[in-house]
C-alpha cells in the first residue's frame, strides 16, 4: 500500500514537473512579442510598399483613360477640349464669374458617363444653352438637379493615393452655393498665367495645349505629341473651401495647371514655397488653416484669389504622373530640371511648351 501511494506521489511530481517545463515563463513570452513586433515592423513597410504599388497602377489606368478621351473629343472636334472655357471681358482675362464649360464636362461622353453629359445638357439646352457649343456656365444655374449632377464623384478622375478627395468642394463666398466633387487630374495650360494665355496664346513660350478659350490639336504640335505634356496629375484641397482638384469648376488648380515652370513661383512638380498656388479663395483657405500647415502638407498657396497660377502636385513620393499627347503616361519626378527665363528653359517647361522648338530627348524625364 504504501508503495503504491509513494509511485503516486512521485507520478505527480513527474506530472507538475513536465507541467512547469512545457509552460511559457514570463521571459519568454516577451520575447515572442518583440520578435512578433520585429517582423511587423519590417513586413508593414512591403506591405504598404505593394498598396502604393497597385494605388499607382489605378492612377496610370486612369491617366491612360483620360489621355485616350480627349484624343477622341479631337477625332469628333478636330481640337483638344480646351482647358476651360470663358466669355471674354474687357480685359481678355479669365475670372470666376465668366467660366464656362471645362475640359471634363466635355469628354464626359467619352469616359462612360453619357447619362451625366446628357442630362448637364439637357437641362441647359431648356435655358438656350448647349454644353457642345461650350457655352455651359461652370457654375451651372442652382438646382438640386444640377447640384446633384456637379456632386457626382467619378471614379476614373480619382487618384486612390489622394486622401482628400472624397470631401466635397464648397464655395466659400455662397455666391451660387456651389459645390463639387472632386478630381485629380489637369489640363496642361502652360508656364504662363491663366487670365493671361487668352491674349498670348501665339506665343509659342507662354501656352500649353489646352488653354482658356483657346486649344490646338496634336498634328500643330511642333516638337511632337510624345514630347508634350496633355494632363498632369493634381492634388485636391484638403479642406472644403480648398477648390483645387473639382472636376466641374476650370482654371488652374481646379481642373488645369498654369504658371509652372520658369514663369510661375510655383515652379516644377510639388514645388514648396509660400507663394507655390494662387487660387480662387486662397485668402480663405489660408484663414481657415495655418499658413505652415499648408506648407507642412506640400499645399502652400499665395495671399490671393487670381486662380492664375497652380502647379502639379501628387500624392506619391518622389514626383507626379503625366499623360502625354500621344496617350503615354510618364512619370516626373520633383527633381526635374526648371528654367529661370525664357531663353534658359528647363525639361518641365520644354515638356509643358508644345511648340517652343528646342530639342528633347526622351532620356531627360
Amino acid at each position: 500500500m504504501k508503495r503504491i501511494k509513494a509511485i503516486i506521489v512521485s507520478d505527480n511530481k513527474s506530472f507538475r514537473t513536465n507541467a512547469c517545463r512545457n509552460a511559457f515563463t514570463l521571459v519568454e513570452l516577451l520575447v515572442v512579442i518583440a520578435i512578433m513586433g520585429i517582423l511587423v515592423a519590417l513586413l508593414l513597410p512591403a506591405v504598404n510598399a505593394a498598396r502604393e504599388s497597385g494605388r499607382q497602377t489605378t492612377c496610370r489606368n486612369n491617366f491612360h483613360q483620360l489621355s485616350m478621351a480627349c484624343l477622341s473629343y479631337q477625332n469628333t472636334y478636330k481640337l483638344l477640349p480646351p482647358a476651360c472655357n470663358f466669355t471674354n471681358n474687357a480685359e481678355g482675362k479669365l475670372t470666376e464669374s465668366n467660366q464656362r464649360a471645362n475640359w471634363i464636362i466635355l469628354i464626359l461622353p467619352f469616359i462612360g458617363q453619357e447619362n451625366l453629359f446628357n442630362e448637364i445638357n439637357g437641362m441647359l439646352k431648356q435655358s438656350g444653352v448647349n454644353v457642345e457649343n461650350n457655352t455651359v456656365k461652370s457654375k451651372f444655374d442652382d438646382n438640386v438637379t444640377m447640384k446633384s449632377c456637379r456632386e457626382t464623384e467619378i471614379p476614373s478622375l480619382l487618384c486612390p493615393s489622394d486622401g482628400n478627395n472624397r470631401t466635397k468642394y464648397e464655395s466659400y463666398t455662397g455666391e451660387g452655393g456651389f459645390t463639387g466633387a472632386r478630381c485629380n487630374y489637369g489640363a496642361n495650360m502652360g508656364p504662363w498665367g491663366a487670365q493671361e494665355l487668352y491674349k498670348y496664346w501665339s506665343d509659342n513660350l507662354k501656352h500649353g495645349v489646352m488653354g482658356p478659350g483657346k486649344t490646338m490639336k496634336t498634328d500643330e504640335i511642333r516638337d511632337g505629341a510624345s514630347n508634350t505634356i496633355m494632363l498632369a496629375e493634381l492634388r485636391s484641397g484638403i479642406i472644403a473651401i480648398d477648390c483645387r482638384g473639382t472636376w466641374a469648376l476650370g482654371g488652374a488648380g481646379p481642373s488645369a495647371i498654369a504658371c509652372c515652370g520658369y514663369n510661375g513661383d510655383s515652379k516644377g512638380p510639388n514645388a514648396k514655397g509660400n507663394n507655390a498656388d494662387d487660387i480662387i479663395g486662397c485668402t480663405q483657405v489660408q484663414g481657415q488653416i495655418d499658413s505652415n500647415e499648408l506648407l507642412l502638407k506640400g499645399m502652400a498657396c499665395y495671399n490671393s484669389a487670381n486662380n492664375s497660377q497652380a502647379t502639379s502636385r501628387s500624392c506619391h513620393a518622389g514626383g507626379v504622373f503625366t499623360a502625354f499627347c500621344d496617350g503615354s503616361v510618364h512619370w516626373i519626378t520633383d527633381n526635374i530640371s526648371v528654367g529661370t527665363d525664357a531663353n534658359h528653359l528647363g525639361t518641365w517647361d520644354k515638356l509643358l511648351l508644345p511648340c517652343d522648338g528646342f530639342s528633347l530627348d526622351s532620356a531627360d524625364f
